[in-house]
């Protein structure tokens, strides 16, 4: 499975939206934010836009069907963290890459533990929920 894990390239033909940005740069105040509506409304673009532009660290996971197993969703989650915060996860990455063996459980509570350690405000983007949402 591959993953995208990195915030894609940002089109010049992009609008941007200064309402959503106005509203979603309030980010810190909030513990989760969704964006919804039906395909094709922009929410991708939107995220995208304002991703490109933001102050925070964004980390982008675009998920596929693949994600309804708990172990790709977590290699998938770990790797798009581990692009923007580099060596910081330490114990995550060496439990998912000591193979298949692994608890879901002891993941997250081992990645959950290591991202409150992080010096900064987590922005995770999870592009594509209603692939595994079903």
């Amino acid at each position: 499975v591959a993953y995208t894990t990195v915030v894609p390239r940002r089109p010049e033909h992009l609008v941007t939206r200064q309402i959503l940005h106005t509203i979603v740069d309030n980010i810190k105040t909030r513990q989760l934010v969704l964006l919804i509506a039906p395909a094709g409304y922009g929410k991708t673009s939107a995220v995208l836009d304002w991703a490109h532009k933001a102050q925070l660290p964004v980390c982008w996971y675009s998920l596929d069907r693949y994600d309804t197993d708990p172990h790709t969703f977590l290699t998938g989650l770990t790797s798009s963290l581990v692009q923007r915060y580099s060596g910081k996860l330490p114990l995550t990455t060496a439990l998912i890459q000591s193979g298949s063996s692994w608890s879901v459980e002891n993941a997250v509570a081992t990645l959950s533990r290591e991202i409150a350690d992080l010096e900064h405000t987590v922005v995770l983007v999870f592009d594509d929920w209603h692939l595994v949402d079903s």
